[in-house]
């Protein structure tokens, strides 16, 4: 899909949390486009309006929380019962995102010390700190456990 039709002429901006400027976006595009990383996990509120900014050349899965390994779900009580939320289940499938990938962490939040460990590289824009994988970070055990989410089958 052409999201840049799909906007109709709107900015970015409108997309955006309303402190995010079009010149943020850019950069993080920028970055991620420098270090080869086209896909990559970002917090529900930010994942799919940066990917539609993208126009899809830079894969955004939503994860929930603070624990990348958990898709973006309703169903807060069942897990095993994920119910994604405007993307295809496609984007959270490691089969189907090999090499490296990014995880964007927002301003004030923390993840667990693995994912800082494992990281083979970072950036920072505006507060917003993105790690960088050599592999999708549903291949990396010691993410899926620190997450609890050894068990999880995405389908």
């Amino acid at each position: 899909m052409d999201y840049h039709k799909f906007l109709n002429g709107n900015t970015m901006k409108t997309l955006f949390h309303p402190h995010t400027e079009d010149k943020v976006v850019k950069k993080v595009f920028e970055e991620l486009e420098h270090r080869d990383v086209h896909y990559g996990f970002a917090p529900f509120w930010r994942s799919f309006s940066y990917m539609m900014a993208s126009n899809s050349r830079i894969g955004f899965a939503a994860y929930d929380a603070t624990k990348p390994t958990v898709p973006y779900y309703f169903d807060k009580n069942d897990i095993s019962n994920v119910q994604y939320y405007g993307v295809s289940s496609d984007l959270y499938k490691p089969e189907l995102h090999t090499g490296k990938c990014f995880v964007m962490i927002e301003p004030g939040k923390q993840l667990a010390d693995a994912y800082y460990q494992l990281a083979i590289d970072s950036f920072e824009v505006e507060g917003m700190k993105f790690l960088i994988f050599d592999h999708n970070i549903y291949e990396y055990p010691l993410l899926r456990a620190a997450d609890g989410t050894e068990n999880l089958v995405i389908q």
